[in-house]
């Protein structure tokens, strides 16, 4: 059994609520749990921080990805952060820092702080050889989306789309279904949730630069497959347009 499963109920459920809070502000984070630990992680990088669960206490220790010369930027208020006295290997070289965490704390600012310091420097590490993974929300661009016929086209991902603020408070809103066809990743598991895109309703060419995004009048959420349909034409197919034509093709 791993760390998780056989730690403390509330160790368990401020490993989670990171995760979650984590997947929030970028998609695609990732966990895996082992014997001793749970470990964090992007496809795109290398792992940037590791949780220490407590078989019978409802605290954890996290070690984060860091530079040992140089102290965080910033720091989430009422947790106190704690440097390693010895640098005895690469890895508490790679994690010079820590900090304890409770179910009291601030676990959304945790995990803010854990996106925006450690997992930038798990980025650093990829190599010219790393295998390049497709991502859906925060690249330029889509790419090789596959139509039932064979054809290939790529979706341009809109700045307002990739807005991680609007894009938050768009999934809030809606939810991770997509609005379109109902599909959710979380048939997978709730951990896949936030792979759902976000689509923005207004065309792009009507937008002047004193716009200002309404995240739930102007963006909705929408599987990969209904995002391709959309921007199948220009000016793209509307959400109404789109469910009309799964419904009168469905069998």
């Amino acid at each position: 059994m791993t760390a998780h499963e056989v730690s403390h109920p509330e160790s368990q459920e401020i490993c989670d609520a990171l995760l979650q809070f984590m997947q929030q502000q970028l998609a695609g984070v990732e966990r895996k749990e082992a014997e001793d630990t749970c470990a964090f992680f992007h496809p795109e990088g290398s792992r940037f921080a590791y949780l220490y669960h407590q078989r019978n206490k409802p605290e954890t220790r996290i070690y984060f990805r860091a530079n040992p010369n140089t102290d965080p930027r910033w720091f989430p208020d009422g947790v106190k952060l704690q440097k390693r006295l010895r640098f005895d290997n690469s890895w508490a070289q790679r994690f010079p820092y820590f900090f304890d965490v409770s179910a009291s704390d601030n676990l959304e600012k945790v995990a803010v702080f854990l996106i925006e310091e450690a997992y930038p420097l798990s980025m650093k590490l990829k190599t010219k050889h790393s295998r390049k993974r497709l991502e859906y929300f925060t690249s330029e661009e889509v790419e090789a989306v596959k139509f039932v016929e064979g054809s290939v086209k790529s979706i341009r991902v809109n700045a307002y789309e990739r807005n991680r603020k609007a894009r938050n408070a768009c999934l809030k809103h809606y939810g991770t279904a997509c609005f379109i066809c109902g599909f959710s990743f979380a048939s997978f598991g709730k951990s896949f949730a936030s792979f759902i895109h976000v689509h923005h309703l207004v065309p792009i060419s009507s937008i002047g630069h004193e716009y200002h995004l309404d995240p739930i009048k102007d963006l909705r959420p929408v599987c990969p497959n209904c995002h391709a349909v959309i921007h199948r034409r220009e000016p793209p197919f509307g959400i109404e347009e789109v469910k009309s034509m799964l419904k009168k093709h469905q069998h």
